[in-house]
């Protein structure tokens, strides 16, 4: 039986199970990395919330043996199980204030995913890109997001550096990172040998962002020695490697495209670039780092000029405008001085990093790395529960 073959028997299947009430359609949808899958849309009648679940996984759950049958069981189950909490206030997503909480960052691949950033606020970090999503709710079995795009701030009326100092504060704190150890994940013996581990959040899902975290290169230092690896395993999580003689990045970052390619779900790759915790990556993360600083100086310095006018200069204008009138607001003025100095240090830096790293892109105080384009799109909040399994 071939995929169109058991899309055809399945959906009879669950028509044949399922109560009255519910709709049963299919819709193609665009995930990850570009990859379009078909889901299956279950939705109750006058409810808010449709549930999805991915044909081509069920139809891979049966190439390895599962029984249809069975299959049908465990979408019924999973329909039922998450429905009652999943049913939401048509609005909720209207009120920035009340879901501001829930808001969370990721990392997705820059190059395989330009159509989407198009349409969603994002920052460039290195080969990837930062964007940005509402957990709905995350449990063993289900998980449920929507990912936040321009149109969603032009309606919550706040700008993409709010969003951004807003999720990664709360991705920082609900999703703390986590070192798991390769060998006691595997239930091998450990040695006295330096070991391998898993950096990724507590959830273990969309967590490759942990590397990120203030502190977390820090804590992996003590672990590895000061001269380890990063390898992107997935969207989910990294692998961190101790330095050994003989190693090479480049012969790494082969390792990496070859386990891409042939292990990871496409929809789940991350970079094939393997990073090396050189001097080069120690700087581009101090200049993450340092900016996300001269961000939250900028916003604070705003908060407290109380003047009736508005400033329309975009970046580092803005700053220095700011720094002048903070001056003459009884601030220090070697404090404007200091943030002057390493605002322009942080900018060459980033520019000079990029250029090594080929990215076509350039950097200005107060934003980081710009996007290739701003434009905004109109779209449509999708209320969707994913099942991952």
């Amino acid at each position: 039986m071939n995929y169109q073959e058991f899309r055809c028997e399945f959906l009879e299947r669950m028509k044949e199970v399922m109560e009255e009430g519910v709709s049963i359609t299919t819709e193609k949808i665009n995930k990850n990395n570009g990859v379009v899958m078909e889901g299956l849309v279950l939705k109750s009648e006058n409810a808010r919330v449709a549930s999805i679940f991915y044909m081509e996984d069920y139809f891979s759950y049966w190439e390895r043996g599962v029984p249809l049958e069975q299959l049908v069981r465990k979408v019924m189950w999973q329909f039922e199980h998450c429905k009652p909490q999943m049913d939401v206030e048509a609005d909720f997503f209207q009120n920035y204030q009340e879901i501001k909480e829930n808001i969370c960052f990721k990392l997705i691949n820059y190059e395989r995913n330009r159509e989407l950033l198009k349409k969603v606020p994002h920052k460039r970090i290195l080969d990837l890109a930062m964007v940005f999503y509402y957990r709905i709710q995350k449990d063993e079995t289900m998980q449920a997001t929507i990912l936040v795009e321009y149109a969603h701030l032009n309606a919550w009326k706040i700008t993409q550096e709010e969003l951004i100092e807003n999720a990664k504060r709360y991705t920082y704190l609900k999703l703390p990172a986590e070192f798991i150890n390769m060998k006691g994940l595997l239930g091998l013996v450990q040695g006295k040998e330096k070991q391998m581990y898993v950096l990724t959040n507590k959830e273990r899902s969309l967590g490759a962002g942990t590397f990120l975290y203030p502190g977390v290169l820090k804590q992996a230092e003590e672990l590895l020695g000061e001269r380890f690896y990063v390898l992107p395993s997935s969207i989910h999580e990294c692998i961190l490697i101790p330095e050994e003689e003989g190693m090479y990045q480049e012969a790494l970052t082969e390792i990496v495209t070859e386990i891409n390619e042939s292990q990871v779900d496409p929809k789940e790759v991350l970079s094939d670039q393997a990073q090396g915790k050189a001097l080069l990556f120690r700087i581009y993360l101090y200049c993450y780092h340092l900016a996300s600083r001269l961000r939250s100086l900028y916003h604070l310095a705003v908060t407290h000029i109380n003047t009736g006018c508005t400033c329309f200069f975009p970046g580092s204008i803005a700053d220095h405008i700011t720094g002048f009138c903070l001056i003459h607001r009884n601030l220090s003025l070697f404090l404007y001085i200091s943030v002057f100095i390493r605002n322009i240090i942080s900018v060459c830096l980033i520019n000079l990093l990029n250029k090594l790293a080929g990215i076509n892109s350039f950097a200005k105080a107060g934003s980081f790395f710009l996007p290739d384009s701003s434009k905004e799109s109109t779209g449509i909040i999708h209320d969707r529960i994913t099942d991952r399994p």
